[in-house]
């Protein structure tokens, strides 16, 4: 005891001599600093290479500054008027560089720390009894304080590395040191006097009797319940119980296992290890109850079941998304209520199908469209005349009375409407709409400039056509006249029937969100309006005005679509009995009214996107209450 205490303490003396000079080492002499380190200076830099940071202060300051080129690294930093040697030496602090500062030169190069001796493993031996005190200890430094302590001939295999952990009390040499070595992973053989080391490795037999040959490297560990597998071409059934060995799961084989495999996998799983070594084999498993069966793939007790739910795809959207190779071994059907492919299939099927899934059952982008559908009136018009008469109410001097009972035009000339660029200057801003303009379009229907038809809010699925539909459907009666004769007459027969014409606004856009953020969208707007008044005994006449557009563009972006036209012009003429008619002088006795009336459709989309969060709307004002 008193030798162990004695090694440990001289252990810990070593350690604390070399932090103390390393400690010295980083002292500074006392600091003379250039003028340019004694300014002030603001930095910010976001995700900048060190060397280019230190360059750009360098260059403003007229510092002189070596940055050691090993240095590699990028920073994000942001300081306010602070000293220029404050801020390079917090930098250097925050990255563990190391600044010196001699006659003008301000040198950063990496801390470069003296490495800790390495740990003496504690071994003991007396009376060919071997005793230990291991926790996570160089095999190699290990095996040689074993050797040392014990004058055994010990030769660790080339390639073979690792640590060692384990407490042993006055046990036998042979034993205590073989079973050492076999709780850790490692295997020893003793021939002619000399232990060797490596790794847990076997030799198969070509025939009995004869000298086996090596198959290759062969490592399996298990720590904290997880697999290390570095196996070449090894029997398939000799790595499958030495795993389930080491982890003292039980087995039960319904085949022999025959053939080789080849495998390198580190802290896995035992169900991944099992996926990885049987995968492309004709072999599976199942676990049950912690019990794991293992046998071929055409055995009807490993098949398993598996329910895999989707996040943001429609299960029934999918089934032609999976690839033939798991379809082919599996039995795949749809579970709407879940939301869920289930297969029954082989374990390593329902791997794939899971690997499968999870790489394509990414989140879908909902896109929300705002649309301002905005009728816009271009009219002109042109009363010209005379009016005159009498007012029936002497003592009533408003233009209602003034105008009653006219006999002759008087001069009346009128001019409405305004241009569109006129009427709009100032408000459009093609692009980006700004806040107040569904507020200004408010203005403009208030003076009968503009008419709001439709502001729809439109959400849909990424490839998936959104529509709005509003309008009326009209009946009137259809009159038909069939004739018929037989050999002496003509008849005629008479027959009713109702049909419908629909006036409605239409329109139907499909987006479609690019990696980049773009957006294509499909426009097709189709608006029908009646001319006059619906009347059930005459057809009506509709009017239709439709386009169809597709475009790009970004989201909160928006785009405006016009040309949508339509003019119709009308004239009125009032002229007073026989006096109107007269040529020339009929002019003094009547009142022509010319009007044209002229609207033009403009459409304004803009797209939103969203994952699954609150859409961002900021271009446009909500609808007033």
């Amino acid at each position: 005891m008193n030798a162990r205490r004695f090694l440990f303490g001289l252990t810990i003396l070593l350690t604390l001599e070399v932090c103390a000079r390393q400690a010295d080492s980083l002292q500074q002499r006392p600091l003379v600093l250039p003028k340019g380190a004694r300014d002030s200076t603001t930095l910010s830099f976001k995700d900048t290479d060190l060397r280019d940071v230190f360059r750009a202060l360098a260059v403003q300051h007229n510092l002189n500054v070596f940055v050691d080129n090993s240095i590699n690294k990028r920073t994000t930093i942001s300081l306010n008027n602070v000293r220029v040697y404050d801020a390079i030496k917090f930098i250097c602090e925050q990255n563990k560089l190391n600044l010196q500062v001699d006659g003008g030169i301000m040198k950063v190069t990496p801390i470069k720390l003296e490495p800790l001796p390495a740990k003496i493993p504690s071994v003991l031996f007396e009376k060919d009894l071997l005793s230990v005190w291991l926790k996570n200890d160089d095999l190699e430094q290990v095996v040689l304080q074993i050797q040392k302590k014990s004058g055994k001939n010990i030769l660790i295999t080339a390639g073979t590395t690792g640590t060692v952990s384990g407490t042993l009390d006055d046990v036998d040499f042979d034993i205590g040191f073989t079973q050492l070595m076999n709780n850790n992973g490692y295997a020893v053989q003793k021939k002619n006097g000399i232990y060797l080391v490596n790794r847990l490795d076997y030799f198969v037999g070509q025939q009995a009797g004869q000298q086996g040959t090596k198959s290759g490297p062969y490592w399996i560990s298990v720590k904290d319940s997880f697999v290390t597998v570095d196996v070449t071409n090894a029997p398939l059934d000799r790595v499958l119980n030495d795993m389930i060995r080491q982890l003292n799961t039980d087995v039960v084989f319904y085949n022999a296992i025959t053939g080789t495999v080849t495998a390198r996998a580190t802290n896995v799983s035992l169900t991944r290890a099992m996926d990885l070594l049987l995968r492309n084999t004709n072999y599976d498993y199942r676990e049950t109850g912690g019990i794991f069966f293992i046998g071929e793939k055409t055995n009807k007790a490993l098949v398993s079941t598996k329910l895999l739910k989707l996040k943001y795809l429609r299960a029934e959207k999918t089934l032609d998304m999976i690839p033939q190779s798991i379809t082919s071994q599996a039995t795949v059907k749809v579970m709407k209520e879940q939301n869920g492919i289930v297969l029954i299939a082989p374990h390593d099927v329902i791997a794939q199908a899971e690997e499968f899934f999870k790489e394509i059952d990414k989140p879908v982008a909902q896109v929300l469209i705002e649309a301002i559908v905005v009728d816009y009136d271009r009219s002109r018009g042109l009363n010209l005349g005379i009016d005159a008469g009498f007012r029936t109410n002497a003592t009533d001097s408003t233009a209602a009375a003034r105008k009653l009972d006219t006999m002759i035009p008087g001069v009346d000339i009128l001019y409405s409407g305004s241009d569109l660029k006129n009427a709009l200057q100032g408000i459009v801003n093609l692009g980006k709409l700004p806040n107040s303009f569904y507020l200004n379009l408010k203005a403009l229907e208030q003076k009968g400039v503009a008419n709001i038809r439709s502001r729809p809010l439109l959400a849909t699925l990424n490839g998936t056509p959104a529509s709005l539909s509003i309008g009326t459907t009209q009946y009137f009666l259809l009159n038909t006249t069939t004739p018929y004769r037989d050999q002496t007459q003509l008849y005629l027969q008479q027959s009713q029937n109702f049909q419908t014409i629909d006036a409605d606004v239409k329109l139907d856009i499909t987006p479609y969100v690019g990696s980049d953020g773009q957006i294509t969208v499909e426009i097709k707007p189709d608006f029908k309006t009646p001319v006059g008044t619906f009347s059930s005994n005459v057809p009506p006449t509709i009017n239709k005005r439709a386009m169809s557009s597709t475009l790009i563009m970004r989201e909160g972006e928006t785009i405006v679509l016009g040309g949508l036209i339509q003019e119709t012009e009308s004239e009125t003429r009032t002229q007073t009995p026989i006096l109107g008619s007269i040529p020339l002088l009929g002019y003094l006795f009547s009142n022509t009214s010319k009007s044209t009336n002229k609207s033009e459709l403009i459409i304004y989309v803009t797209p939103h996107i969203s994952y699954g969060e609150e859409f961002k709307i900021g271009s446009l004002p909500g609808k007033e209450e």
